[in-house]
């Protein structure tokens, strides 16, 4: 089914053939709506217009939508920075009691008045314990998440319990199944509208929109239809009602999926219990329209006149224009206009403006303007016809906009603006972006401040299309001038902070200044909102500032009101670039001397943010360097301490505390920098008295900088208890700032403690910042955001989907990524062998100015090595060698080393890279060594005395042998050379040297055995060795069975496989992986047992096993 077939447990459908031949011979007469059905079915065939034999011949096609990207800012991406959608997150509290779970959740199902979310809470704290669910638990649960379910947002985890049903075996209930179909027909409509909006913005901006495929692959439909057919085989039709045969077939019309929808309306007339309505025709009006099948529309509608009188009460008008709507995705307008002015004038029916806005738009898209722009017209001079309204505008300004006809744009917005333009969001951007692309930003921007003016909310994509309009012009100035005036109207009705998608706007009109002038009033802009540009961004700032000390003329106009403030934001900038400890050292020194030309002093809090820089850095040469150049401010250091300290005094009275101000002083950011000070150096316990005593009972408030960076030293050792106290002892301080500030105090610290709960793998309360910052409208940053990447992914089975869905949250919200984000997914793609999607992701870093580390290199070679892209392998190991950031890892060369040992075998090249290695030098680690054993023990010419004499030459250079090393002697030497003697003397010399046998070393062990024919003696060797205590293992069974099976002796390969189990019960026991289940298949198969082997393929079936891998082992068969 659309290529799905066999890609999940509820993509099983029956089979289907003969669908037309059914219905010929099972139609119903009337009132049964079938007549018209037997009639096109024989032509249908012949003509062959449309395929009918299987479903995955239906062919998908962008349908047209009513939709005009209204209220769609949520899924406009805020950034052009990457690829995919976000899986929303389950906020599950979990505070039931084991005792009370089902009771919990049978109660909060069966209320009068059932909090849904009380019955998931219920549900997952069920799940903690043992205790057996019952059905009508799970089919609560799948009614609770029906009702809490987010518009806009998939339906994953409804299925996700759907999906545990099935793998438990539990049947659904024909009320089940009604809820999860009509559920996924609803999803399915609402994505195919997000579709069309995003595709029309893809055409507006010129360029991809982010979303599209993800949107595209959540196959809502064919899980539904999947369903369905489940439903059918399990004879669970029962509650089905017409509504959900209705909602699949106007959904598979919008699919002009008619294969499946001559299925679904089989079904329908094969269940006597319901008949159809008046929207089951409009549904296969519309379905047969989009496949261009007039007759068969034709035929419907006739249909419908014959048992209209019969069916349920409903508005005649509404199937007649769903009739026109039939005729216009059927791209015959003679037809459908003939509908409204003639066949519903003759029976008495009056015609909607709503579907001359249908045939008006289709004309458009046709580029039949003249022809809409008549029937305009006419609509507006007959009185007997609809008025035209705003959405006949708008389509018919869209229709100018794309056909890049500005002057009759013009008038037709002059038209449009006359009437309600509330929902005219998609055709006004249209507009906007037509003026863009004409080179009239000025009108572009006329436009936005009047419509914004009449109610439409200002959006972030055309605030970028206008500021990239004046930024095309060449015109710096003007263009800051006119960011400044629209983020001014927008956060007059938004609150704006770090992660507002009009920062990414800002720092794009930064990058095109060519001076610092310019620059710094871009710099202004974010100062108001305490935001500062990164990376490249910063980087371009001071490089503009040193230009202008080159240039006379800039730097006097620059330079002639200097003061204080533009080193403030210089040294800030500065904090925020990746410089290297030596680069920033340079930096800082380069800029305290021009503060000393100007006759500038640096204060208090600039020396305690620099030297505590130096200090993380761990740069004690250029922490001497900047006091020394600081030692003549000593005195003025001492005095701007004093002076601020009388003022910022705190009265006691009646011994309580009176705080003069809500904010951060001068003696609490001193104070606050020897608490990090005292951080830094490992002084945990001085930290926290500074911290608690010295700031916060004196009713200071530290700064949440430094609180930030206390708790990432203590999440750095591992220290969550140290975590905790840090920030419960700062939550109330930081409640008396103001509101911005506590807000901005409150995403600092959220981020650092969903950090620490990642890295200490604290999932839940990871999950609980996570929901946290994502109540109060914000997003996590790209660093939290990569920490609980890793955190996610240690609960997961599925690492590839959980990386992907926290990469295109975090896109589309416009959070500004770093290396650090970057080199989590990337390591995490690696992982999952998408070689493909990581180096894209790698180019997309690059491009975002984001200098690839040893690490993301490192992830990046990894991901070309297990997925065999040798050049790119070698590509990009020589490109990180060449980075003047380079900082050596072994990691990256023994994955090279590997590639060349195992996977290309090419000793030559294999040693190459163990040359780079040492010439970096770097040390061998035990697997280097294991690698260069297999290198001269596995790849002709072998060469085992080389091989066996890096055991000696390990130990030389500080690593010890491990079983590892031993096991590839003994494999090489018993099963590739065929030396049971050899393979034993190296397996003696492992135990002299005292190096315990592991279950590899068994394995390999017993493998040589076998394989030499010594099977008695590999017997004898399993009874001792678990005789010893030592457990099996399945791939040491695997050998028994593989034996066995080429012996002949059927009865003991069955018996290996007998004793082994599927799920783990207890320690000693030996649960089959799935080369046990296609070793007994094959055992089965060379004794021509093909009966049993069938019956080993049933049991994979039950056990669930991945429906590919069972697909490959009854191919076997």
């Amino acid at each position: 089914m659309y290529g799905a077939k066999g890609t999940s447990t509820i993509l099983n459908t029956v089979t289907r053939q003969g669908v037309i031949a059914k219905q010929l011979s099972g139609a119903n007469a009337a009132p049964k709506a079938s007549t018209f059905l037997s009639s096109i079915s024989s032509r249908n065939v012949t003509t062959a217009k449309l395929p009918y034999t299987t479903r995955a011949s239906a062919q998908y096609k962008q349908t047209s939508s009513d939709t005009n990207d209204n209220n769609t800012n949520t899924f406009q991406p805020t950034k052009p920075w990457i690829t995919k959608r976000a899986k929303p997150q389950n906020r599950f509290r979990q505070n039931i009691s084991p005792n009370d779970k089902r009771t919990a959740i049978e109660g909060a199902a069966l209320n009068r008045e059932p909090n849904p979310r009380e019955v998931i809470d219920a549900f997952v704290a069920s799940k903690k314990s043992d205790a057996e669910i019952p059905a009508q638990t799970y089919e609560a649960v799948l009614n609770a998440y029906s009702r809490i379910q987010v518009p806009n947002l998939p339906l994953v985890p409804m299925m996700n319990v759907y999906s545990e049903m099935i793998a438990k075996d539990i049947k659904l209930s024909s009320k089940s199944y009604t809820l999860l179909i009509n559920s996924l027909c609803m999803r399915d409509s609402q994505v195919k509208k997000i579709l069309s909006m995003l595709h029309r913005q893809s055409v507006r901006n010129g360029a991809p929109v982010s979303g599209i495929k993800e949107l595209e692959s959540e196959k809502n439909i064919e899980q539904a239809l999947a369903l369905f057919d489940r439903a059918v085989a399990e004879r669970a039709t029962g509650a089905f009602k017409i509504e959900t045969y209705n909602r699949l077939l106007y959904v598979l019309a919008l699919h002009n999926n008619i294969t499946d929808g001559m299925y679904i309306y089989e079904q329908l007339e094969q269940n006597h219990r319901i008949r159809p309505d008046s929207s089951t025709f409009e549904a296969l009006m519309l379905l047969f329209g989009g496949a261009k099948r007039l007759p068969a529309v034709q035929e419907c509608f006739a249909e419908y006149k014959m048992v209209q009188d019969n069916l349920p009460k409903h508005d005649p008008a509404q199937v007649y224009n769903s009739l026109c709507c039939a005729y216009v995705r059927a791209d015959d307008i003679p037809k459908a206009l003939d509908v409204l002015e003639n066949l519903m004038v003759k029976d008495g029916l009056g015609a909607s403006i709503v579907s001359y806005n249908k045939i008006i738009r289709s004309m458009c898209r046709q580029g039949q303007l003249e022809t809409a722009v008549a029937l305009v017209d006419k609509l507006a001079t007959t009185p007997t016809l609809p008025d035209p309204n705003t959405d006949t505008y708008g389509n018919l300004l869209s229709g100018y906009c794309e056909a890049l006809d500005i002057e009759h744009a013009n008038e037709t917005y002059s038209q449009l603006m006359k009437t309600d333009i509330s929902r005219q969001f998609g055709h006004l951007a249209d507009y906007i972006h037509l003026c863009i692309k004409k080179e009239e930003p000025e009108r572009a921007l006329s436009v936005l401040k009047e419509i914004c003016g009449r109610g439409i909310i200002l959006d972030a994509n055309m605030t970028r299309a206008v500021v990239d309009g004046f930024i095309a012009k060449g015109d710096p100035s003007k263009t800051v001038s006119v960011f400044k005036e629209l983020l001014d109207m927008y956060s007059s009705t938004h609150f704006v902070n770090s992660s507002s998608p009009y920062f990414g706007i800002l720092w794009n009109t930064l990058r095109s200044c060519s001076d610092i002038i310019t620059a710094s009033s871009v710099m202004k802009i974010g100062e108001k909102y305490h935001v500062h540009p990164v990376g490249p961004d910063a980087n371009h700032y001071l490089d503009l500032y040193a230009k202008a000390k080159t240039d006379s003329d800039i730097w006097a106009a620059f330079s002639k009101d200097i003061d204080s403030s533009v080193y403030s934001r210089l040294f800030n900038i500065t904090f925020c670039t990746e410089k290297t400890s030596r680069d920033f050292s340079d930096q800082v020194m380069t800029l305290l001397e021009d503060m000393r030309q100007f006759g500038i002093k640096p204060d208090v809090s600039l020396n305690m943010r620099v030297i505590m820089r130096f200090k993380k850095n761990n740069d004690s040469e250029g922490l001497a360097r900047w006091q020394e150049a600081v030692a003549p401010y000593k005195d003025s250091f001492e005095e701007e301490i004093s002076n601020k300290t009388k003022s910022e005094t705190i009265d006691t009275v009646d011994g309580s505390i009176i705080v003069p101000e809500s904010r951060v002083t001068l003696t609490a950011d001193i104070l606050s920098g020897k608490a990090l000070e005292a951080a830094i150096e490992n002084r945990s316990a001085d930290a926290l008295r500074i911290l608690e005593e010295d700031i916060i009972k004196t009713g200071q408030i530290p700064t949440p900088e430094a609180v930030r960076d206390m708790i990432q030293y203590a999440t750095k050792k591992g220290d969550i208890e140290l975590v905790k106290k840090i920030y419960d002892s700062t939550q109330v301080p930081f409640k008396r700032l103001d509101k911005h500030s506590y807000f901005r105090s409150t995403q600092t610290i959220d981020n650092a403690m969903m950090i620490a709960y990642s890295r200490s793998k604290n999932f839940p309360m990871a999950k609980q910042f996570y929901n946290k910052i994502r109540q109060q409208t914000t997003f996590p940053n790209a660093d939290a955001y990569g920490a609980y990447l890793v955190c996610v992914c240690e609960n997961t089975a599925d690492e590839f989907a959980e990386s992907m869905n926290i990469y295109e949250e975090a896109k589309l919200n416009g959070v500004r990524p770093t290396v650090y984000f970057y080199n989590v997914i990337i390591s995490k793609l690696a992982k999952c062998r998408k070689g493909d999607t990581a180096l894209s992701l790698f180019d997309e870093m690059k491009n975002f100015g984001i200098t690839p580390n040893s690490i993301t290199y490192a992830s990046v070679v990894s991901a070309c090595v297990r997925c065999s892209f040798e050049t790119s392998a070698v590509k990009y190991f020589n490109e990180m060698l060449r980075s003047p950031n380079y900082q050596p890892r072994i990691g990256v060369f023994n994955s090279m080393i590997q590639f060349y040992v195992q996977q290309h075998p090419n000793r030559e090249k294999a040693l190459e890279y163990m040359r780079l290695l040492n010439q970096n030098m770097l040390k061998p680690t035990a697997h280097t060594y294991r690698l260069l054993i297999e290198a001269y023990a596995n790849i002709p010419a072998y060469d085992m005395i080389t091989a066996h004499g890096f055991i000696a030459e390990m130990q030389k250079h500080g690593v010890q042998p491990n079983a590892s090393h031993y096991a590839t002697l003994i494999q090489s030497y018993g099963c590739l050379h065929r030396d049971v003697s050899s393979a034993m003397a190296v397996y003696n010399e492992m135990k002299k040297a005292g190096v315990p046998a592991d279950n590899t070393v068994h394995q390999v062990l017993l493998s040589t055995f076998i394989e030499n024919n010594e099977v008695s003696r590999a017997e004898e060797y399993y009874q001792n060795m678990l005789a010893s205590g030592k457990s099996s293992s399945p791939y040491i069974e695997n050998l028994f069975i593989t034996c066995y099976g080429e012996q002949k002796q059927l009865d003991k390969a069955e018996a290996v496989f007998g004793k082994m189990v599927d799920h783990a019960a207890g320690s000693k026991s030996v649960v089959r992986e799935p080369s046990t289940y296609i070793a007994m298949v094959n055992a089965y198969q060379a004794n021509n047992a093909r009966d049993k082997a069938q019956e080993v393929v049933e049991q994979m079936r039950a056990r669930q096993l991945p429906v590919k891998l069972i697909k490959r082992v009854q191919e076997l068969i």
